[in-house]
């Protein structure tokens, strides 16, 4: 299973594709959308190979032990 940084690093550049193509398409709303998204998951994967606890929830105690190992 790819961990967590691995997949915002994929996700990250198909939203700047959808972006771009709504761009062209004239579509602001959905350009904004897609943009904001793929830099969203960019941002997340830098802090997600700092350490995976930095992308959690700190008030779901489950998920911050699962991100810990």
């Amino acid at each position: 299973m790819e961990n967590v940084a691995d997949q915002l690093a994929d996700s990250a550049p198909r939203f700047a594709r959808d972006a771009l193509e709504a761009l062209s398409a004239g579509d602001a709303v959905g350009f904004a959308l897609y943009a904001a998204t793929s830099l969203e998951h960019l941002l997340k994967c830098y802090l997600a190979r700092k350490h995976p606890a930095l992308v959690v929830d700190g008030k779901h105690l489950d998920s911050l032990l699962h991100a810990c190992g």
